[in-house]
């Protein structure tokens, strides 16, 4: 049982921070408790919340869009990392939730796409990470976002991805799909679900 808010360590990387941090707790525990599952009951963008960290000023996540990019990401990539049970301690009626009505969706949707899957593992890109799962419903899928990129106005990259794959889901826009086109989909820092279905 363990807290984690890598936020507070930003510019660093959420991802970077997260793998750095499983490594350590892994090299303190002993064989006996690396077997039981590991959790984080007080997940967070950092201890003072939705905060801009004093320098750089290009790593804040008080814009709803950037919030629904790092609680998907950070949901996601915990999942990856193998943790069993992740509480967002900073959820408040006066935050809207979560922070805000778009990072409450994204939690939402991407709920909807973790139960009942399988995880296969991430790896990046540079700065391009992917995530594949298999869906509950037996579906091959991968999440994948661009931590280069940002929002408001949300920007992206096109990528290219395997030919299997059909759709995608955004992060923001509920069950609905969009058809994949020569391959090609557009990646930012809010995670997109590429399935093949």
């Amino acid at each position: 049982n363990f807290h984690m808010k890598p936020g507070n360590n930003e510019p660093t990387e959420m991802e970077s921070v997260m793998t750095t941090w499983i490594a350590d707790i892994a090299g303190i525990l002993q064989s006996e408790e690396l077997v039981k599952p590991l959790y984080n009951t007080e997940g967070g963008y950092s201890g003072a919340g939705w905060t801009c960290p004093a320098s750089p000023a290009g790593f804040c996540y008080t814009d709803a869009n950037m919030q629904a990019s790092y609680i998907a990401r950070f949901y996601i990539y915990s999942y990856s990392l193998g943790i069993s049970n992740n509480v967002w301690y900073d959820w408040s009626p006066s935050l809207t939730g979560l922070g805000s009505t778009s990072a409450d969706t994204a939690y939402n949707q991407v709920y909807d796409w973790m139960v009942g899957s399988t995880f296969g593992a991430c790896s990046a890109d540079g700065t391009v990470w992917t995530c594949t799962l298999t869906l509950s419903n037996g579906v091959a899928a991968a999440a994948i976002w661009d931590t280069s990129q940002t929002c408001t106005p949300c920007t992206t990259t096109n990528q290219t991805v395997g030919g299997s794959y059909l759709s995608y889901l955004g992060i923001l826009t509920g069950a609905k799909k969009t058809t994949i086109v020569g391959n090609t989909v557009p990646v930012g820092i809010q995670p997109i679900l590429v399935q093949a279905q």
